[in-house]
């Protein structure tokens, strides 16, 4: 049995689209989460927080493009 072939160009064209940068979609949400602002406050009391408020929005919103395919399907 022998494996269907792709038609000339396409692996060049296929590595152009980019749709995996995961750089300028993380720095795409981002800018984002930066203009909308903290989510919470930090406390002044305790030791300060590993991971800064904006981190987390930032990952937030990334796991929310993720689950809803905004990654795979080209939109950033």
């Amino acid at each position: 049995m022998q494996l269907p072939t792709k038609r000339p160009g396409y692996w060049s064209v296929y590595h152009s689209i980019r749709r995996y940068d995961f750089l300028k979609i993380f720095k795409a949400i981002q800018t984002f989460v930066n203009k909308a602002g903290d989510p919470w406050e930090i406390s002044e009391r305790g030791r300060p927080p590993e991971i800064l408020p904006k981190e987390y929005g930032t990952m937030r919103k990334l796991n929310n493009a993720r689950r809803f395919g905004i990654l795979w399907k080209g939109k950033f």
